[in-house]
């Protein structure tokens, strides 16, 4: 294997932050990777589902997109699961070669489901009252 997926898109990502990131963050390059990931994905997710509720629910009710959303935060670690036990020799490769990627997007992955979960929460909170 090359590059992981996605890696065209995190490298830049974490290089446009990391080479403006005082020397201090750029030193610990797995903790950084993890910080940004998580805060990332949270906050791209979060904006994402704000779009797509104002779009979507003008035709799927608030609990139908809450559940929808549920749907997509359990399998997202699935797919990542998924991912591992279809190639091994790939995911192993991935976490040894790459530790400051593989923080980044384990860490990314929390930001998501976190911030799909959040949503979906709230917003079945407000359709209950």
């Amino acid at each position: 294997m090359e590059k992981p997926p996605l890696w065209g898109i995190v490298n830049t990502a974490y290089n446009l932050v990391m080479d403006h990131a005082p020397e201090s963050l750029q030193k610990r390059d797995k903790a950084s990777a993890a910080f940004l990931g998580i805060t990332g994905s949270y906050v791209v997710t979060s904006a994402v589902l704000a779009a797509a509720r104002g779009i979507v629910e003008k035709n799927v009710s608030a609990h139908e997109f809450s559940e929808l959303e549920l749907a997509c935060a359990e399998l997202m670690p699935v797919a990542v699961i998924g991912y591992a036990a279809m190639k091994p020799e790939d995911t192993t490769e991935i976490v040894t070669k790459h530790p400051t990627y593989t923080a980044g997007i384990g860490a990314a992955l929390v930001g998501f489901v976190f911030a799909m979960l959040e949503d979906a929460y709230r917003h079945s909170v407000k359709a209950k009252k």
